[in-house]
């Protein structure tokens, strides 16, 4: 089963939501956080969720949770606010929720932080014996978030058919018990069971705030009021999803860019959640895609090199437009005049960078984002230049055709020998030949060459022999080794 983790901390409170992934079995497979704004939205009406989402509240009972807060209490706003929601999530059709509470059980001076216990199963329609346990809590105990977050896993239990599992942890500060929510968080997301923490706090210092950085994105909510929106939002993204369009800008910010693969990372985990290969309509627009907009993605776009925009954000019951500039050209690389098969590889890469982007075969033409390149022919010897690629131009380079080496060895034993190409007045070492072999054919660019050679028995340096040797394009060149 997998699952995903959101958190949100909240007035001092502190809301986590870990949102189940789509699963079908109970085995998992496999910058800076953006914070989002915000959007006040009402809870949506009852309707039917395209998947089956189980959510699961997690509510901090510890003893922190009595202090007051604006003219009350908090764990008093806490179950306020939660029986309002659970109330609203009673209709919704494939919704099932249920409740944990850690912190009710033992006094606080006996810090036992494995207080935590499943007060209400996860069930459809739940809402009424859920209040009922939430009006019974009082506040007493420690925070033993870490592990209370490791004991949802088995409230989920089995999953059969495709799945979400949510679970929205409230809680007034941070880990009381020596735990760390956010390794437990990471290692949970890594294995696919939890994912991409929401973080929303209202009261906590700088520093609580900072545990959390860990986590996942970090909302403040100042008031009440806020505090209701937010929840509202939170919901909202548990029970909708969202539809989204990936614009490929050219050089003109115009969406004509396409035929491109995409592929959606989870910003948090960098699990793979959605590939695509990008298509434009027959209106010339971007095709609709249905995307979940309880995660954080980061979206590359794979072209050549790829382009990856982080932590996007997705709002829900509205049309996402993702612009990312990709502006492309294409390389194409040719030989002259040439009929029979020869088609050396290239070697691109972004000019004054050495790592190597693509692998093109001559005789091939592909799109890069514009820019300047170098490119490395495998000839021998081998090509190197320079080209710009342009907006929706294609670059032509024309490799020379080459000519033929063909070696005979007539002597009975191997021979040792190299073969150097002339520049000037030096000598370049451009290959070593097959002495062992019988014979030997090499493809060599137009030039002028020297081959130098002895018997591998000689003793003598003065026994080597040379040949020079003149390549033009199409020619055969023979060359016996006596």
């Amino acid at each position: 089963m997998m699952s995903y983790l959101r958190y949100i901390l909240f007035f001092g409170i502190n809301i986590c939501v870990l949102q189940g992934a789509l699963a079908q079995t109970t085995t998992a497979p496999r910058s800076t956080v953006a914070k989002p704004t915000v959007i006040p939205a009402k809870l949506p009406a009852a309707k039917a969720i395209p998947v089956r989402t189980r959510v699961l509240i997690l509510l901090d009972a510890s003893g922190s949770m009595n202090n007051e807060w604006l003219g009350t209490s908090r764990i008093s706003i806490a179950k306020s606010v939660l029986k309002r929601v659970v109330d609203s999530l009673q209709l919704i059709p494939n919704l099932e929720v249920g409740l944990r509470v850690y912190g009710s059980q033992s006094a606080i001076g006996l810090n036992d932080c494995k207080d935590t216990r499943l007060e209400a199963p996860i069930r459809p329609r739940n809402a009424d014996f859920i209040k009922l346990r939430i009006d019974a809590i009082a506040a007493r105990g420690v925070t033993p978030i870490a592990y209370s977050m490791q004991q949802v896993i088995a409230d989920f239990g089995i999953s059969t058919g495709l799945v979400r599992n949510v679970v929205v942890l409230i809680t007034d500060g941070v880990e009381s018990c020596n735990g760390n929510p956010c390794d437990v968080s990471l290692q949970l997301q890594k294995k696919g069971i939890i994912l991409n923490p929401f973080i929303i706090g209202l009261g906590l210092t700088p520093t609580e705030q900072s545990a959390f950085d860990c986590a996942g994105r970090f909302f403040d909510a100042t008031s009440a009021k806020s505090f209701q929106q937010i929840l509202d939002n939170v919901m909202n993204q548990i029970t909708n999803l969202t539809t989204s369009e990936v614009q490929l800008l050219d050089q003109n910010n115009k969406p004509t860019e396409t035929n491109v693969p995409i592929t959606f990372y989870d910003a948090i985990t960098g699990l793979v959640r959605y590939s695509f290969v990008h298509t434009l309509n027959n209106r010339g627009f971007a095709d609709t895609l249905s995307i979940d907009p309880v995660n954080l993605y980061d979206v590359t776009v794979h072209t050549s090199p790829a382009i990856t925009r982080k932590n996007i954000d997705l709002s829900v019951e509205k049309h996402n437009t993702i612009s990312i500039p990709a502006p492309q050209g294409d390389l194409a690389l040719q030989v002259e005049g040439l009929n029979a098969i020869y088609a050396p590889s290239c070697l691109v890469s972004q000019y004054k960078i050495d790592s190597v982007i693509a692998i093109q075969e001559t005789g091939s033409t592909q799109r890069y984002i514009i820019g300047k390149y170098k490119l490395e022919i495998l000839t021998m010897p081998r090509i190197i230049l320079q080209v710009d690629i342009a907006q929706s131009k294609t670059t032509t380079v024309k490799i020379p055709a080459p000519g033929l080496l063909n070696l005979v060895n007539a002597n009975p034993i191997p021979v040792l020998g190299s073969i150097y190409e002339e520049q000037g007045r030096e000598l370049k070492w451009l290959a070593d030949i097959n002495g062992a072999s019988k014979s030997e054919t090499l493809t060599l660019q137009p030039g002028n060459y020297r081959l130098a050679y002895r018997t591998k028995a000689s003793k003598k340096a003065m026994s080597t022999r040379e040949w020079r040797f003149k390549i033009t394009p199409g020619s055969s060149e023979n060359f016996k080794l006596n």
